[in-house]
C-alpha cells in the first residue's frame, strides 16, 4: 500500500531504476569473477569498497539516462498520464538504452580481456578502420548471436516495461497540488544527490577509482560508460609548449649527445657515430629490420618462462647481441612503427600519429641511409592506420608489398600468415633484388587475435597446455599460446630459406616486438607486474652469424626510438639523426634509459628507466616517484632517499615527452633539404 502513496510516474521510474541497477551490478560481478585473479585483495573490505564505489558510479549513468525523460515528461504528447502512444514509446526506449548499454559493456569486457585495460577513447580510432575492426570483431566474437539476444531483451523488456508504466499510471491516485510539489521536490534532491554522487567539496570523479594502488581494484570501481565518456571530453591533445621545451633542452641535448646545442632554434641534429659489428669488405651487408607482432619478453623462454614458445628465436639470440631490457613507448602496431621509423615517441593521446596528417610528414633514417634497395612486407593492407601514408611518403625509392601483392590466401583480417608473409616476402625480394644490398622492414600481424593459424602450417604442431599453467605463465589461452609459437615457427623458417640461399652470412638481423602483454609474469622482477611493463617489455637482438663473434646479453634499458639508429651505427653509416633514439652500440653512452608514455584512468604520466630505478611522473610534473626495479616491494617510493637521481630522471622522462610533441611537428624532410 506504500506504494500507492507515491505517484504512479516515480513509481515506474523506481521500477527501471531497480531493475537497472540489478543488472549493472550483475555486470559488474561477472567482470570481477572473469578477471580478478589470486593478487586481487579480497581483504580488508577492498573489493566491497570497489563494489561501493560502482554502484554509485551506475546510478550516477543511469539517472543521466534517465533524466531526458523525466524533463520531456512535461511536454503534454510526452506524458504517459495523457497519450496512449508515449506510454508505448518509453518502454521501448528505455529497452533499446538499456541494450545499447548491455552491448557497450561486452565491448569493454572484450577489450579488457585483449589489453587489460578498460574501453577509453583511444578506441576510437577503430572507427577509422571500420571495415577491419568489424571484421575482427566477427572472427573473434560470437556477434551474430549477442546481436539477437539484444534484438530479444529489447522486446521483452519492453512488453514488461509497457505493461509496469500502464498499471502505474491507470491505479495512480488523485492527489494534491501540494503533494505533487513535494515529490518533484524530492525528485530533485534524489537526482541531485544521485549525480554529485558523494559527500564532498568535488563530486564524484572517474579518478576516485584510482585511489587504490592495485590496478584491477581501480579497474573494477569504474562504470566504463562514463569512464570512456570522460576520457573523450578529456581526449583534446595540445600538439607542444614550446616553452616547456625549451625548459627541458639542455638536459635532452646532453642526453643525446647533441653536437652543437642551440636552445633558441632547439637544434636535435647530430651524426650517427658508426660502429660496424665486423668486417664488411667493399660491400655492406642486407639488412632486415623485423617486426614481431605482440612479442612479449615475458613470453620467451630467454626470461626463464618455461612453455617453450620461441625455441627458434632463443636459438639464434645466443649468437647474438640481445637486449633484455627493451620497451616500447607505447603499445599498439601502429604507434610501434611510427617511433621505429621516426626516433619520436607516439604522444598523440587517443588516437595514433600515423592518422594525424600533419604528422606523418618525417624524416626518417630509412630514407638516409643511402646504396640500399628499400622493401617493407606486410600481410595487410597499409592503409590500416594510415602506415602508408607514414612508409611510402617519407622512404623515396621504396617499394611496399601489402595486402594483394601475395598468393597465399588470408588468415583472417590481419591477412596471410606470418609463415607465409615471411616466405612470399623472401621470394619477392629474390626476383626483385639488384645488385646492391637491400635493407627489408618486414611486419608481422598474426599474433593478434582472433589468433587464427592456417591451414598450410607445414610441420607445426599445435600443443594444449593446462590453462592454469597458460596463465601464471603470461598466456591468457591456448589459442594465443600456439599463435605465439607459430609465429616463432614461421622466423625459423626464414631463418632456413636465407641460409639455404647463401645470404646468412652477408646479412644483418634486428627483431624486436611491437609491444609486449599483460598478464602474470612471476619469473619477472616484481616491477614487471605491479607498474604493468608487460605491455612494453620485448626482446630486441641483433643477430649477424657472419659478423658477430662474441655473442653479449645486455640489460641496458632501451626502446624502440633507438633501432634505426643503432642499425645505421651498425652499417657503418654516419648519417643525420634529428630526434631522439640512440645508437646502442656507441660506446660514448655510458648510461641507457628507456621511456615510456603510460596511463593512469585518463591522466597521462612518463616513466624512465635507467638499470636500477624506475622514475614516474605525470605530464604536468606532478606525483613524482621513483621505486626500485629489483625490489621485492617495487611500490616502495625511494624518492627520499635519492632526490637527486628522482629529480634527474623525471626532469629527463618530462623533457623527452615536451620534445616528443614538439618534434612531431617539426622534423618534416623539408626542414633539412639545404642541409643535407
Amino acid at each position: 500500500m506504500l506504494a500507492r502513496t507515491i505517484p504512479g510516474r516515480l513509481r515506474f521510474l523506481c521500477t527501471a531504476l531497480f531493475l537497472a541497477l540489478i543488472l549493472l551490478t550483475g555486470l559488474r560481478i561477472a567482470f570481477f569473477t572473469a578477471f580478478h585473479d589470486t593478487d586481487t585483495p579480497l581483504g580488508s573490505g577492498a573489493i566491497a569498497s570497489a563494489f561501493w564505489l560502482g554502484f554509485r558510479f551506475d546510478l550516477r549513468l543511469l539517472l543521466l539516462l534517465l533524466l531526458p525523460m523525466v524533463l520531456l515528461w512535461r511536454v503534454p504528447r510526452l506524458n504517459p498520464t495523457r497519450t496512449e502512444w508515449a506510454r508505448r514509446f518509453w518502454p521501448v526506449h528505455l529497452s533499446f538504452m538499456t541494450a545499447c548499454m548491455v552491448l557497450f559493456y561486452v565491448v569493454d569486457f572484450g577489450n579488457y580481456a585483449w589489453l587489460r585495460e578498460r574501453v577509453d577513447a583511444s578506441r576510437l580510432s577503430d572507427v577509422e578502420n571500420p571495415w577491419t575492426s568489424l571484421k575482427l570483431v566477427w572472427q573473434t566474437y560470437p556477434l551474430g548471436r549477442a546481436l539477437l539476444g539484444l534484438a530479444a531483451f529489447v522486446a521483452v523488456s519492453s512488453w514488461f516495461l509497457r505493461k509496469r508504466l500502464t498499471r502505474c499510471v491507470e491505479e495512480e491516485p488523485d492527489f494534491s497540488a501540494k503533494y505533487r510539489r513535494v515529490a518533484t521536490v524530492v525528485t530533485i534532491l534524489v537526482f541531485v544527490c544521485g549525480l554529485y554522487g558523494k559527500v564532498s567539496f568535488y563530486p564524484l570523479r572517474w579518478s576516485d577509482a584510482f585511489g587504490s594502488t592495485h590496478r584491477f581494484q581501480s579497474h573494477l570501481a569504474l562504470n566504463p560508460v562514463l569512464f570512456f565518456i570522460d576520457s573523450v571530453l578529456a581526449s583534446e591533445d595540445v600538439p607542444f609548449d614550446r616553452k616547456r621545451v625549451k625548459s627541458h633542452y639542455d638536459e635532452v641535448a646532453a642526453y643525446l649527445g647533441v653536437d652543437e646545442p642551440d636552445p633558441e632554434t632547439l637544434n636535435f641534429s647530430r651524426r650517427v657515430r658508426p660502429t660496424p659489428v665486423g668486417e664488411y669488405g667493399t660491400r655492406r651487408p642486407n639488412v632486415y629490420l623485423i617486426q614481431l607482432e605482440s612479442f612479449a619478453y615475458q613470453q620467451t623462454g630467454l626470461s626463464g618462462n618455461p612453455l617453450d614458445a620461441s625455441p627458434n628465436f632463443d636459438a639464434i639470440a645466443k649468437e647474438g647481441l640481445l637486449f633484455t631490457r627493451f620497451y616500447t613507448p607505447r603499445d599498439g602496431t601502429a604507434r610501434a612503427v611510427y617511433a621505429t621509423l621516426t626516433g619520436i615517441p607516439d604522444t598523440i593521446k587517443h588516437r595514433t600519429a600515423t592518422r594525424n596528417p600533419r604528422a606523418v610528414d618525417q624524416y626518417t633514417i630509412f630514407d638516409a641511409l643511402s646504396g640500399y634497395q628499400k622493401f617493407y612486407f606486410l600481410g595487410m593492407s597499409a592503409g590500416w592506420a594510415n602506415l602508408r601514408g607514414l612508409i611510402s611518403k617519407n622512404v623515396r625509392g621504396l617499394k611496399l608489398y601489402e595486402e594483394g601483392a601475395f598468393k597465399s590466401d588470408r588468415v583472417d583480417v590481419w591477412g596471410v600468415s606470418d609463415l607465409h608473409l615471411f616466405e612470399e616476402s623472401f621470394q619477392i625480394l629474390q626476383a626483385e633484388r639488384g645488385d646492391e644490398p637491400y635493407f627489408v622492414y618486414i611486419q608481422c600481424s598474426a599474433n593478434h587475435p582472433p589468433h587464427n593459424i592456417p591451414e598450410d602450417k607445414r610441420d607445426f604442431v599445435v600443443k594444449e597446455e593446462d590453462e592454469e599453467t597458460l596463465v601464471e605463465n603470461g598466456f591468457d589461452h591456448n589459442r594465443a599460446y600456439n599463435s605465439y609459437r607459430f609465429q616463432d615457427y614461421a622466423l625459423g623458417h626464414l631463418m632456413k630459406l636465407v641460409r639455404e640461399a647463401g645470404e646468412l652470412e652477408n646479412s644483418i638481423f634486428f627483431l624486436f616486438g611491437d609491444n609486449g602483454m599483460r598478464g602474470k609474469i612471476r619469473h619477472m622482477p616484481p616491477a614487471e607486474e605491479a607498474f604493468g611493463l608487460g605491455n612494453y617489455h620485448t626482446p630486441f637482438l641483433i643477430y649477424a652469424p657472419g659478423f658477430i663473434k662474441e655473442p653479449k646479453v645486455i640489460d641496458a634499458p632501451c626502446g624502440q626510438l633507438d633501432i634505426l639508429p643503432t642499425i645505421a651505427g651498425a652499417v657503418g653509416a654516419g648519417v643525420w639523426n634529428r630526434t631522439l633514439g640512440r645508437n646502442l652500440l656507441d660506446p660514448r653512452f655510458k648510461e641507457h634509459f628507456a621511456f615510456i608514455q603510460d596511463k593512469r584512468g585518463s591522466a597521462t604520466r612518463v616513466m624512465l628507466m635507467d638499470r636500477d630505478y624506475l622514475a614516474r611522473i605525470n605530464i604536468d610534473g606532478s606525483n613524482g616517484r621513483l621505486y626500485r626495479y629489483a625490489a621485492e616491494k617495487p611500490r616502495e617510493d625511494v624518492s627520499d632517499q635519492h632526490p637527486e637521481l628522482a629529480q634527474r630522471l623525471t626532469r629527463l622522462g618530462l623533457g623527452i615527452y615536451e620534445t616528443s610533441k614538439y618534434l612531431q611537428y617539426h622534423n618534416a624532410p623539408s626542414r633539412y633539404a639545404e642541409e643535407e
